[in-house]
């Protein structure tokens, strides 16, 4: 689930020596009681976070995490492995909003950097 985040890293910007270097941040977060919303309900100004909730997830998208290749560590599910084209419920729903889930904090208290990560493009 990486290839979302990537697309937000761009190269150049330590200096010659970093060409085709790209650098992102890995961060814990804590996603506390989770408000699922449609991406079209976000594009309505101004969007409320219910009160009883911690964070957003973006629903309706074509790919989620195969649920097969999850590991399981120190109490917490990480997504491994290539993602699986999410099963539509019924024909009338239409899972086309987004490519890949996107999880939004809107507390900074919520999220703790763990790792810097330097790849190639």
């Amino acid at each position: 689930m990486f290839a979302k985040s990537q697309s937000y890293c761009s190269t150049g910007a330590f200096g010659a020596d970093s060409y085709g270097q790209k650098f992102a941040f890995l961060c814990e977060v804590s996603l506390g009681a989770v408000q699922d919303v449609r991406t079209r309900d976000l594009s309505d100004k101004p969007f409320v976070l219910n009160a009883d909730r911690h964070s957003v997830k973006t629903s309706h998208t074509q790919h989620i995490p195969d649920p097969q290749s999850c590991v399981y560590w120190k109490g917490r599910t990480v997504p491994m492995g290539a993602p699986v084209r999410q099963q539509q419920s019924d024909a009338s729903d239409v899972y086309n909003e987004l490519n890949y889930n996107e999880y939004i904090v809107f507390n900074s208290q919520q999220t703790c950097l763990r790792y810097l990560i330097q790849f190639d493009d």
